[in-house]
């Protein structure tokens, strides 16, 4: 057999004998394997020639250039390594902006929310008088907005679940911002209710469907660090409202500024999301079997019961508190009967709460601990601004810039707990929080009327540490425990224990102020926050358990609903 040239040795035999040579130095030197004569002639070829190039003059000058040459250099094209890098690099790069500017969005979106809220809340008096209206009338403006907000947060989640969480994000958001530009020129006192009713509703939608996009968008130690943001970014929304919104009190444009902010805020969230989110999993059809009568029953229970609690300060005994309060109750009661004895067993149609949620680990005590917190809240920014402005004659601009102090130690608060979320247990945080408040509020209990800084101050830094740890925790302690798909409904089973529970406290505390002319009123609601707080400790101590890890997304969106036919939840075994 004629012998092959040396230079026409395949390049595939050369590059793969190469590798094989340079493999040898990892096995045992008494190894050897069997190789065909043809590779045997190439590596002895190959050792010749090695040897006849080391025993050539070393030339610096032309080493140096075909090293600049291998590494990409004037001569030479970059190795094809080294671009994937640079394409890796870019993408990394990308990706980091598009998290970033997302989670700007969510928490922009939970600050505007509440920042609409509590925004108003020095907008009531001048509201009466320009529209001629009581000034009982004129607090329609703040409650019609919470009545429909806590009302259809879950059924905001549950639709994400199913049909998306971008998409129902996007509705609502462009619902917040429709209405705002109205609100912002209307003339017409119950047409400003209306739409503000309506832009409750639009509110509710953003706010589970924000908690889901930030448990999709990031993963490991982000996401716990991004959920503690969101979560905090709610309570924010409360700090935020009453500085922009008593800023805009002291000027000719009033609440109409506050709208305006609202709405160009909307479009950008609106615009913003569609570009630096993706889409989450979707089932037309699942959405179709929703239980929208069983979503019209809890709506009207939890609308009649925020309504009579709104209304109860000074009017306890009359039947516009108690009727609509035990109405509400017995149609959500109802609701419950209806959910797992009609629609899931004989009706076939998909539960808006489905029975087995409620087994996630901490989701049912964390859903009673919420009330409990943001009542150290959402009763200290109402109670203690009423009291600086009613006691001490400031303006709302004054009082709201005594409240930075609260905002900052609130926003350090929240990333110190996400930070130690994976580090501390979550029964720890969720017990340093509420100790912390009852620290605050027993010295608000006792503050002096004169005095700032050794009281007012000291107590806001106690309380916005002990609120802030516990907003970033509890949301995290629950989200934790569920599939990524079960997102929209946990959250929004989450946030709506809040807002039941800020309608009902406060309504409590503000009987208790009554006119706030006296100094033991606003004593008596500090006492009762404490209380709050006090109950949340031993709560937390005796049930919450250890975050179980989360379970794997799940490839189909089959996964967020019950198999109707063997009536029993999808995601059960992966729980």
């Amino acid at each position: 057999m004629k012998e092959q040239p040396v230079n026409e040795v395949p390049v595939e035999e050369k590059e793969s004998t190469d590798i094989a040579l340079r493999g040898l130095d990892d096995f045992d030197t008494t190894y050897t394997p069997k190789e065909s004569k043809k590779t045997i002639m190439t590596q002895s070829i190959d050792t010749k020639q090695d040897q006849l190039v080391s025993d050539k003059p070393s030339k610096p000058h032309l080493d140096a250039k075909l090293r600049e040459e291998e590494q990409g250099g004037p001569g030479g094209s970059p190795p094809e390594n080294g671009h994937d890098d640079l394409l890796d690099q870019k993408s990394s790069t990308a990706r980091l902006i598009r998290a970033t500017i997302a989670l700007i969005v969510f928490a922009g979106a939970q600050i505007l929310d509440v920042l609409n809220l509590t925004g108003l809340m020095f907008s009531e008096q001048p509201i009466s008088q320009q529209y001629n209206i009581s000034l009982d009338e004129a607090s329609w403006v703040v409650s019609a907005y919470s009545l429909t907000l806590g009302s259809m947060i879950i059924l905001g989640g549950r639709l994400g679940d199913f049909l998306g969480y971008r998409l129902i994000f996007m509705v609502g958001m462009s619902i917040m911002g429709l209405c705002s530009l109205v609100l912002a020129i209307v003339q017409n006192a119950y047409v400003l209710f209306v739409f503000r009713a309506i832009q409750g509703v639009g509110a509710a939608f953003t706010i589970p469907t924000s908690f889901a996009l930030t448990a999709h968008t990031f993963e490991g130690k982000a996401r716990e660090l991004a959920l503690a943001l969101i979560g905090t970014a709610a309570a924010m929304g409360g700090i935020v409202g009453i500085l922009v919104g008593g800023a805009f009190t002291e000027t000719s444009i009033g609440y109409r500024g506050l709208m305006y902010l609202s709405f160009g805020l909307a479009c950008f969230f609106t615009i913003a999301v569609y570009f630096v989110t993706k889409e989450t999993q979707t089932d037309p059809v699942k959405a179709k079997q929703l239980d929208y009568p069983g979503a019209v029953i809890l709506v009207c229970g939890t609308l009649l019961v925020i309504f009579g609690f709104t209304s109860a300060p000074g009017r306890w005994r009359s039947a516009r508190v108690i009727a609509p309060i035990v109405i509400g109750g017995l149609l959500l009661l109802f609701f419950i009967y209806y959910e797992y004895r009609i629609s899931y067993q004989k009706l076939k149609i998909q539960p808006l709460i489905p029975g087995y949620v409620w087994k996630f680990p901490n989701l049912t005590i964390v859903f009673f601990l919420g009330p409990l917190n943001f009542a150290n809240l959402y009763v200290t920014l109402f109670a203690l601004s009423n009291q600086l402005i009613v006691l001490r004659g400031e303006t709302p601009l004054s009082t709201a810039v005594k409240f930075i102090p609260y905002g900052v130690g609130f926003a350090v608060a929240c990333v110190i707990g996400g930070a130690l979320f994976s580090v501390i247990p979550p029964k720890i945080l969720l017990t340093v929080g509420p100790l912390l408040d009852i620290a605050g509020s027993a010295i608000n209990a006792q503050v002096d009327q004169e005095i700032y800084w050794q009281y007012i101050f000291v107590s806001n830094i106690l309380l916005s540490f002990g609120t802030g740890l516990f907003m970033s925790t509890f949301i995290n302690t629950v989200v934790s425990s569920a599939p990524l798909d079960h997102q929209g409904i946990v959250s929004g089973v989450c946030m709506t224990g809040g807002q039941l529970g800020t309608a009902i406290t406060l309504a409590i505390s503000t009987s208790e102020i009554g006119d706030g002319f006296t100094r033991s009123n606003y004593q008596n609601a500090y006492y009762t926050l404490c209380a709050y707080a006090g109950l949340a400790v031993i709560l937390t101590l005796i049930f919450i358990k250890p975050s179980a890890k989360k379970s794997p997304p799940s490839e189909t969106a089959d996964h967020t609903s019950i198999d109707l036919e063997t009536k029993t939840p999808t995601t059960e075994a992966s729980v």
